[in-house]
């Protein structure tokens, strides 16, 4: 239905907003990949490396 909607997989407009967030608290928040992945939703950290970010 999202796609059908916007043109896009549901899974590109996740991407949309974890992938700038991440990039955001990564170099500058002092917190851990894996307390990042926590705080964006991730609870298997295995998971969130997997997830791509280009």
């Amino acid at each position: 239905m999202v796609k059908k909607v916007s043109g896009f997989p549901a899974s590109h407009h996740i991407r949309q907003r974890v992938v700038p967030e991440v990039r955001r608290q990564a170099p500058y928040s002092g917190a851990s990949m894996k307390e990042i992945a926590r705080q964006l939703g991730f609870d298997d950290l295995a998971h969130f490396n997997k997830f791509r970010y280009d």
